[in-house]
């Protein structure tokens, strides 16, 4: 009896082992590639979003990243978007705060500007971030020029 005891002890243990060597692999995240370096791209907002009188604005842009702060500058040529600069912070979101709108001569409204909360993705050397907010939908689509 005492043998069935420790053969089944035995094996318990081997269980417990196993579990915790099949799933180390699971517990640790990779971080995320950095985002520092110049990207261009295109910046898209789209109004009435999913509406039969949805307009989409969309600009080339360049785009740099630093530790702290961000610059957008905008293709003035089309829809004429500011060309905003400010700080960003990195979670699993990106929130973005204005610090200077860049909006002189330009015909944008302001709403449009790059801020507030969006989601990232950064498939290989680009960068995607989405914001919807009601009925409005910002995509800014990045690929890294320099590191």
């Amino acid at each position: 009896m005492s043998r069935n005891k420790w053969v089944i002890g035995a094996l318990f243990v081997l269980l417990v082992v196993g579990i915790f060597i099949s799933c180390s692999d699971d517990i640790i995240l990779e971080p995320l590639p950095s985002l520092l370096g110049d990207y261009e791209g295109r910046y898209s907002v789209t109004t009435n979003y999913l509406q039969p009188n949805q307009k989409t604005k969309t600009s080339d842009i360049t785009w740099r990243f630093s530790d702290l702060y961000y610059w957008m500058t905008a293709d003035t040529s089309g829809a004429a978007f500011c060309s905003p600069s400010g700080t960003y912070t990195l979670e699993v979101l990106l929130v973005q705060d204005s610090l200077n709108n860049g909006c002189a001569g330009v015909v944008a409204d302001e709403a449009d500007n790059p801020q507030g909360v969006f989601s990232l993705r950064q498939p290989g050397d680009s960068v995607i971030l989405t914001q919807q907010e009601e009925t409005t939908y910002k995509e800014i689509l990045l690929v890294r020029v320099t590191r």
